[in-house]
């Protein structure tokens, strides 16, 4: 049994102790501004918005996702994706990995519902749990079901709030297993300095 909580990894097998998932697993985590790991849709697939703030992935242009490596194959395949991805398939400015490229290296990696920006916490909140469910078993069925999880969030936002008894559900359904996160933009505190100056060179500022 696992849960990942607050950018960690734990784990109740004492050969393997608690650690960084992004240590560990070298996984790489899509997150706010970052979506070099996210999902083109093609037009036809986009979302229709129902009301101001509850489509947060660019009409479905994209959508974030967390992809984990669980072993040497998939640490291997999120690197060539991660290269196919800025090589040839960037979106606007951002590189981006479709459903084919998912296809074709999704051995050895872990990966999750989402965040807000996610495909199925975007359709939830739409009002379309039959193309959420939909999207979580396909996504299920490309990573295996024992490397999909149900994600869960609690920020005391309402955008994560209104999804969870429909994410609990879905979860029963589909016979995922659950996963516990919130944001978490660097590990250790004494990281703090060194994200502060990131930032600084990403937004140009100081």
């Amino acid at each position: 049994d696992a849960l990942f909580h607050n950018g960690r990894f734990h784990t109740q097998d004492p050969d393997r102790p608690t650690a960084s998932v992004l240590a560990v697993l070298a996984g790489r985590v899509v997150a706010a501004g970052d979506a070099s790991l996210a999902e083109q849709f093609e037009p036809a697939r986009r979302y229709e918005r129902s009301r101001p703030g509850d489509d947060v992935s660019g009409s479905g242009a994209y959508t974030h996702m967390i992809l984990l490596a669980r072993d040497n194959v998939g640490l291997h395949n999120l690197f060539r994706m991660d290269s196919q991805a800025s090589l040839d398939q960037v979106w606007a400015k951002w590189p981006r990995i479709d459903r084919e490229l998912l296809d074709q290296y999704g051995k050895g990696l872990i990966a999750t519902t989402g965040c807000p920006s996610g495909e199925v916490q975007t359709r939830l909140r739409l009002g379309q749990y039959d193309q959420a469910k939909q999207a979580a078993s396909d996504l299920r069925d490309l990573f295996g079901a024992e490397n999909f999880f149900c994600e869960l969030m609690d920020h005391g936002l309402d955008i994560e709030r209104r999804v969870q008894k429909d994410l609990l559900r879905l979860a029963r359904e589909l016979g995922l297993p659950l996963v516990a996160t919130n944001d978490l933009h660097y590990t250790s505190p004494e990281d703090a300095k060194a994200h502060s100056a990131l930032l600084c060179v990403q937004s140009g500022s100081t």
